[in-house]
């Protein structure tokens, strides 16, 4: 009986750790957003969590008057609180460059105006192999930050095109008035809540 117990719990060990590992997180921010994406790829559920990028802001801010430095995707890691795979950056140009190409995708007229958060994701739902374009490769190179390249941003597009993806606005409930030790603390207990959520979604 105690070894079959021990042969349980050993399964039970290589099944989490086997979905941790199938889990990545993505950071990043374009000229309004900052954002992390929890992309489990075994159960083809991914997590956006978002707030605006002046939160992200302030946040480093009043870090720097505790003299801690960061840039903005240290900033945005230490908010969210995990330990990130890939990063994601770019200027407004390379946001607007993607933006365009999956709007024309839809037969939408592209006005210097980009969709919104949740907007731009269902469009990636829609149409993910426009990151496959040869006409945005350039622009997926620039929007590499470390441990990323083109071709894993190309395979996160094809996952959010199968997955079932939650989005969530971080910034309807942050109080920029926070000081930087409280913000970071309610931060990490939402997140930890959305991926929470997530697990429960996968669940069902």
């Amino acid at each position: 009986m105690k070894k079959a117990g021990g042969l349980f719990g050993l399964l039970l060990i290589v099944l989490l750790f086997s979905s941790c590992r199938s889990t990545e997180i993505w950071y990043g921010y374009s000229s309004r957003y900052a954002f992390m994406i929890s992309a489990n790829s075994s159960s083809k559920h991914i997590a956006i969590a978002y707030l605006p990028l002046a939160v992200i802001s302030d946040y480093a801010a009043k870090m720097e008057e505790q003299g801690i430095q960061s840039d903005t995707l240290g900033a945005v890691q230490s908010l969210f609180g995990l330990q990130g795979n890939h990063y994601i950056r770019g200027s407004e140009e390379n946001w607007n460059t993607l933006a365009q190409a999956l709007m024309e995708e839809e037969g939408l007229q592209f006005n210097q105006i980009r969709p919104s958060v949740e907007a731009m994701v269902a469009l990636v739902q829609k149409h993910p192999l426009v990151l496959r374009n040869f006409g945005l490769k350039a622009t997926l190179q620039d929007l590499c930050g470390p441990a990323t390249s083109a071709k894993q941003i190309v395979k996160l597009g094809k996952l959010v095109g199968l997955a079932d993806v939650d989005v969530y606005d971080g910034g309807r409930f942050v109080s920029t008035q926070a000081q930087a030790d409280e913000l970071r603390v309610w931060m990490h207990e939402w997140t930890k809540n959305v991926l929470q959520a997530q697990k429960g979604e996968r669940k069902r």
